[in-house]
C-alpha cells in the first residue's frame, strides 16, 4: 500500500525529494528511501541530485494490444485498410504518447478498451459511418453510461478520425455532424449573464480585493484556476498586453506545463490592465500574484470553493464552479467574433475538437 502511494505521488510531482513524500504521507523517511531505491533498480525513477529524484515517464506493460511504450518509440506501419482495434493502437503509440500527458494516455486507453474497441473493434476504419456512431451512443445510453463518459468517447473518436485524415488514411470523418446525434451538452455549460457577472464581481470585491482581481482575470482570459495560482509577476507582459502561461500549481507545487497546447500566450484586454497593475504593485519579478505562500494550496483552494458555494446559494444555482467563468469567457469571445481556432489557442485545450465540442454552438 505504501509503495503504491509513493509511486502515485512520484508521478504527480515529477521531480521530488524524500522529504516531499514524507510531508504528504507521514511515512518514515528511511522507509521512503528504501522504497525509492527499489524504484531506482526497476528503472521507474532516476536520481537527479543527492536529495532529488525524477519519475520516468514510462507507460507500463499491458497484456494484449497495448505494448510497452516509451518515448521515443518505433512507429507502427500505417495500414490504410486497418481495422479499428489496430487504428486505436496506432493512434495511441504515434500521437497520444508524444503529445499528451500520461493521465490522458490512460484515460484514452481505458475508453478504447472498455467502450470503443468492443463495439468498433473489428470494423475497418474506412467503413465506420455516422450511423455506427449513433448506434454506439444508443447502446451506451441503454447501458446507462453517464452522459459525460459518452461525450468523452465520442470526442475521442473525433480526435482519432481527424488524425487519420491528417495521416492520409481517411478523406472525411464520420464524426462530422455527429453533434446532432449526441445528447445535448450545452445545458451543462453555464454562461453568466451581465447582471450575474456584475453581482459576482461586486460580491467578490466586497469580500476580498485579491479575490475580485482573481475572478476578473478568469472572466477576461479563460485561464484555469491552477494556472492563475501559478502566475508570477514575470509572466505578465503589460507592454505587449499578454500573459505567458507555462506552468500550473499542482498539489502545492509549481509544475512546468509539458503539453504544447497548454503552453501559450493569452491576450490581456484594455479593461483588465488597471486591475493587473494594482495586483502587481509592490511585487518582485519572482513573486506570485495571487498565491499566498504563507498558506497551503489546499487552504486557499478550499476558501475559493467555499466562496463559489456561497454564490451558488445566493444566485439560486444548483451548482456554480470556477469552470463557469471559463465558459463565460469563451462564449463572450465567440460572440465578439473570435474564431474557434483562436479560442482553442487562448484556452489551451488539448485539441481543437475538444473546444469545438463545448463551444461550436455559440459561434456567431
Amino acid at each position: 500500500m505504501k509503495k503504491e502511494k509513493i509511486l502515485k505521488i512520484s508521478k504527480g510531482l515529477g521531480i521530488f525529494s524524500p522529504d516531499d513524500i514524507a510531508v504528504m504521507t507521514g511515512f518514515d523517511e528511511t522507509e521512503i528511501i528504501d522504497i525509492l531505491n527499489k524504484f531506482l533498480k526497476d528503472g521507474v525513477i532516476t536520481k537527479v541530485s543527492e536529495f532529488e529524484y525524477r519519475y520516468i515517464n514510462k507507460i507500463p506493460e499491458r497484456r494484449g494490444i497495448f505494448k510497452l511504450i516509451e518515448k521515443p518509440q518505433t512507429k507502427l506501419i500505417l495500414d490504410k485498410d486497418m481495422i479499428f482495434q489496430q487504428a486505436a493502437e496506432y493512434f495511441l503509440m504515434n500521437y497520444v504518447v508524444q503529445n499528451c500527458t500520461p493521465s490522458t494516455f490512460n484515460t484514452y486507453k481505458s475508453s478504447i478498451k472498455s467502450h470503443l474497441a468492443p463495439f468498433f473493434g473489428k470494423m475497418h476504419i474506412k467503413s465506420i459511418t455516422q450511423q455506427d456512431i449513433k448506434n454506439f451512443i444508443e447502446l451506451k445510453m441503454t447501458e446507462k453510461l453517464t452522459e459525460k463518459n459518452i461525450g468523452n468517447c465520442i470526442t475521442l473518436l473525433g480526435t482519432m478520425f481527424n488524425k487519420f485524415i491528417e495521416w492520409g488514411v481517411l478523406s472525411s470523418s464520420p464524426y462530422t455532424g455527429v453533434m446532432k446525434a449526441k445528447r445535448e451538452k450545452r445545458h451543462n455549460i453555464r454562461i453568466l449573464k451581465e447582471p450575474e457577472i456584475k453581482y459576482l464581481l461586486g460580491k467578490s470585491k466586497k469580500d476580498s480585493i485579491v479575490l475580485y482581481r482573481f475572478i476578473s482575470l478568469a472572466l477576461s482570459t479563460g485561464l484555469k484556476r491552477s494556472e492563475i495560482f501559478a502566475l508570477k509577476k514575470e509572466d505578465i507582459d503589460l507592454k505587449n498586453k499578454r500573459i505567458n502561461v507555462n506552468k500550473t500549481l499542482y498539489r502545492g507545487k509549481i509544475v512546468l506545463l509539458k503539453v504544447k497546447t497548454n503552453i501559450r500566450q493569452v491576450n490581456i484586454s484594455e479593461k483588465l490592465i488597471p486591475k493587473l497593475k494594482q495586483a502587481l504593485k509592490n511585487k518582485q519579478e519572482n513573486d506570485f500574484i495571487f498565491y499566498d505562500t504563507r498558506l497551503s494550496y489546499y487552504t486557499q483552494d478550499k476558501k475559493l470553493r467555499a466562496f463559489f458555494a456561497c454564490i451558488a446559494k445566493q444566485m439560486k444555482f444548483q451548482k456554480f464552479t470556477f469552470d463557469d467563468l471559463r465558459h463565460t469567457y469563451a462564449y463572450n469571445a465567440l460572440q465578439q467574433g473570435m474564431s474557434i481556432d483562436y479560442l482553442h489557442k487562448q484556452l489551451g485545450d488539448y485539441s481543437i475538437q475538444a473546444t469545438m465540442d463545448k463551444y461550436k454552438g455559440f459561434v456567431v
